[in-house]
């Protein structure tokens, strides 16, 4: 699994960009998953902007049985970038959350390692063949698929699902739990410790575990 994201502001509360923009990362790869992660080594560092706050983090993380990625996130390139990448034996998954770049012009690619009949008809229905100057053969299935699913509002649906558990209906879709939340701050907290201590950090972290910002002044 990899993931990136890359986005500028000035404001001082989205300089650090680990609680910001990186703890999305945490909660859509433990989403897609189905896995806590399980050790965490970062680094984390002022570059640029002008608030002496975290505005880069790279880290490596394990999620168990092999499981194992890399997340990267930063706030001054002025293009933004949004990319998870998820690779298995069988293929690899590549999303985008936000918006496409030159580099990455699909918001969702998959790649299957399957013949295209055994795919799901949902799938297949997806699928265009790549155009080939005449001179050349092919245009058959090579495995990729691109997708460009309906871009909804995530702010709306966040308040959508927040009314259908104060107002105890079934919520439309997954909602996040409080656990969610603590794994997700644990993981930054981790990610803290192991710059300040300069060492891999066990998760989860042990109850007494205080909150510490690592100082850039």
């Amino acid at each position: 699994m990899s993931g990136s994201t890359s986005t500028t502001s000035d404001t001082i509360e989205s300089c650090q960009v680990v609680m910001d923009l990186t703890i999305h990362r945490i909660d859509l790869i433990r989403y897609m998953l189905s896995r806590d992660f399980t050790a965490v080594c970062a680094t984390l560092q002022h570059s640029a902007m002008p608030v002496p706050l975290d505005d880069n983090i790279h880290v490596i993380a394990e999620m168990g049985d092999g499981v194992a990625g890399v997340i990267s996130s930063e706030r001054f390139c002025p293009v933004p970038g949004d990319l998870t990448e998820f690779y298995g034996t069988e293929g690899s998954l590549h999303l985008i959350e936000e918006a496409t770049t030159v580099s990455s012009p699909t918001p969702l690619a998959v790649f299957v390692n399957r013949r295209f009949d055994d795919l799901p008809a949902d799938i297949r229905a997806a699928w265009y063949p790549r155009s080939k100057p005449r001179r050349m053969s092919g245009g058959g299935f090579d495995g990729w698929i691109a997708l460009s699913p309906p871009r909804n509002d995530p702010y709306a649906t966040q308040i959508e699902v927040f009314a259908d558990l104060i107002s105890g209906r079934k919520p439309r879709l997954p909602s996040a739990s409080g656990l969610d939340g603590l794994r997700a701050n644990e993981f930054v907290l981790a990610s803290h410790m192991s710059m300040i201590e300069r060492r891999w950090v066990d998760l989860p972290l042990s109850p007494k575990s205080e909150w510490i910002v690592p100082s850039f002044e």
